[in-house]
């Protein structure tokens, strides 16, 4: 074990002093984490405010501005005329648009009329429409319930008190927030783009078996009295100290430069252990099955790339679906569960299952690439 701990120790220095350790795995993720904070932070934050002009022709939907600004829709105003409010969406200096009819305020002198609530929207504006068609069915839910009490006073023969116009909704619906366990903000950003290059710097150690054969340092080690397996053991070990390093290194720039928040440092260091042991394993069987280092670069950077793509890295995944399924196979998948479940109100159990879960990604791979060791080490 001596030999394999010399060896880690002589990679492990190297690759500190090396310059892609500083660029592949602190300023290349740092630069892109904040470029996506900034271009795409609003939207996985839940800040996204849309603007949505509301005509109240009727006069009888004056509160629900108020409603929606305390809600924190800032960006909602009423607007004189229908005409200006589909202007407004027309010329993209609004979201979307709620026209509430004159015909609205008439419903309760004649049960039987009808009305039409318009909502105009942007054909690139997903959301804001979703809103406006929400807010739009549920002020119809209500003109529709305030319609059918007159109906009834009407046919009993009485007359309905004024004050019935404001009928409250015999359900009234209240929100509580539940603990997320889902990353958010810069957190997700840090979280995805620091493993993704971590991934990169944990597996270049490993690669390098190819580059001492060739130099034919691997054959003086292998004639030395060390055990076979103290070159592969300690890359390994020198492997997952590097990656170590550099995950640690992202979670305390991102902390401090970007605010992100991964939670207790016992959960984070689980998932980390966890993440490089299994990105070493899977250099290590690039490398089994490659026969020169740049070889074995090009496939481990295939293989991390398609797993990052499919686990969730760059664009979040749906909870459900098959696309959440597929994305379980991923070690990326859940190094993001884990650093959600740690940061959010996921327990030490939860985060240690995730970790557990990476573990396995890591010992299969090990697994693979160990059963090729005779190819790892040249054959000799």
């Amino acid at each position: 074990m001596r030999s394999a701990l010399l060896i880690a120790r002589k990679d492990f220095i190297q690759s500190l002093r090396n310059r892609s350790f500083f660029v592949l795995g602190l300023v290349a993720p740092l630069i892109i984490m904040t470029v996506m904070d900034v271009t795409m932070g609003d939207a996985l934050s839940g800040t996204f405010n849309p603007v949505i002009h509301i005509v109240d022709e009727a006069g009888t939907n004056a509160p629900m501005v108020e409603g929606l600004r305390e809600a924190g829709f800032q960006n909602v105003e009423q607007v004189e005329s229908a005409s200006a409010a589909r202007s407004a969406v027309a010329d993209s200096d609004a979201d979307a648009a709620i026209i509430f009819p004159a015909e609205l305020g008439r419903v309760f002198d004649n049960p039987t009329q009808g009305a039409e609530i318009e909502v105009v929207t942007r054909p690139d504006s997903d959301i804001s429409a979703t809103i406006s068609r929400s807010l739009a069915e549920a002020s119809a839910a209500r003109y529709r319930q305030i319609r059918a009490s007159y109906a009834v006073a009407l046919q009993a023969g009485e007359t309905p008190p004024p004050e019935a116009a404001n009928v409250e909704p015999t359900i009234s619906i209240t929100e509580i927030e539940a603990g997320s366990r889902v990353l958010v903000d810069a957190t997700y950003f840090a979280v995805a783009m620091g493993a993704f290059f971590v991934f990169f710097t944990a597996q270049a150690g490993i690669t390098t078996l190819h580059t001492e054969r060739r130099d034919s340092t691997l054959a003086r080690m292998l004639a030395s009295p060390s055990p076979r397996w103290a070159p592969l053991v300690g890359k390994g070990l020198a492997s997952l100290g590097t990656g170590l390093t550099a995950f640690v290194a992202l979670w305390g720039l991102s902390s401090v430069l970007l605010g992100a928040d991964w939670g207790p440092p016992i959960g984070v260091l689980a998932i980390a252990l966890a993440a490089m042991f299994t990105a070493v394993g899977l250099g290590a069987v690039a490398t089994s099955i490659t026969s020169t280092a740049e070889a074995a670069g090009s496939l481990s950077s295939i293989i991390t790339t398609a797993l990052a793509f499919f686990g969730g890295t760059f664009v979040q995944i749906p909870a459900t679906g098959v696309l959440a399924t597929i994305s379980r196979f991923s070690p990326f998948r859940w190094i993001v569960d884990g650093i959600g479940q740690n940061a959010g109100a996921g327990t030490l159990g939860d985060v240690l299952f995730s970790a557990a879960v990476l573990s396995l990604f890591g010992i299969v791979a090990i697994a693979i690439a160990f059963s090729r060791r005779d190819h790892l080490l040249g054959g000799a």
